[in-house]
This record gives structure tokens, sequence and C-alpha cells, in this order.
């Protein structure tokens, strides 16, 4: 029978380096907070995001928080959250700000059960780099 490797806690998070491979390390971790978010209210509303840059399409709305980190917020009509290098200190007030538009049953994230985090690397040309580390 073949010895398995004991098991090990993925390593850390650590600050984006950017060379890997040219590229640069971008944390990702989602939420599904709702069934529904109102992504035109969110757009709308100047106390939420006012003084950051957003893009608004007919699926989502990306806000960029601060482009020199890679850090972003992403809101899906479909109920997710998509935060983008945005450090774990700060999840829990951006989900309060988008939970205000959610339009179907807001869910609980408080135990983090409807979460993913990923890393991936960012690169000018994506022919034959990983995307996901």
């Amino acid at each position: 029978m073949a010895d398995f490797p004991e098991h090990t806690d993925p390593p850390k998070y650590q600050k984006p380096q950017s060379n890997i491979e040219g590229g640069v390390a971008v944390k990702v971790t989602s939420y599904y907070i709702a069934r529904g978010i109102d992504i035109l209210r969110v757009y709308n509303n100047n106390r939420l995001y006012k003084d950051c840059p957003q893009r608004f399409d007919t699926k989502g709305l990306t806000i960029t928080l601060d482009a020199s980190k890679n850090q972003y917020v992403s809101v899906f009509t479909y109920g997710s959250v998509v935060l983008f290098n945005v450090p774990r200190a700060e999840h829990q007030a951006h989900m309060s700000k988008v939970m205000e538009s959610a339009i179907v049953t807001p869910l609980a994230i408080e135990q983090g059960q409807f979460t993913d985090t990923y890393k991936v690397m960012l690169h000018a040309d994506m022919e034959n780099k990983p995307s996901v580390v």
C-alpha cells in the first residue's frame, strides 16, 4: 500500500508578487449573500461608493477601490459579490454595503459557509500561463 503524505494546511496568503512567471498574484474571495441583488441600486446609491469608478452592465457591477493595488468589488444580479485583493478585515464592511441592495432573501454570511477563496495570476497575455494558483 502506498504511503500518503500527511494533511497539511494550505499555505497562507502572501502579498501579491509581480515576478511569478511575469504575472501579478490577485487574491479573489467570492460570497453568495442573497438570491438576488439590485445592482442598479448599488450603482445609483452615491453614498456607497461615491468616490470609486464603477463599470455597470446588465448582469454585474465592478467597483474600482484602488487600481494600483488591483482592488475591486464585483456585484452580480444573481447574489454574488467577488472581492479582488481586498484585505479580509474589510470584507464585512463591503458585504454590509451591498446587502442593503439585496432584493430576494439575504443569506447569513457570518459563518462563511457561502464563500470561496482563490489566488489568480494576471498576465498581459494569458497564452500558456497558469491563471489559478
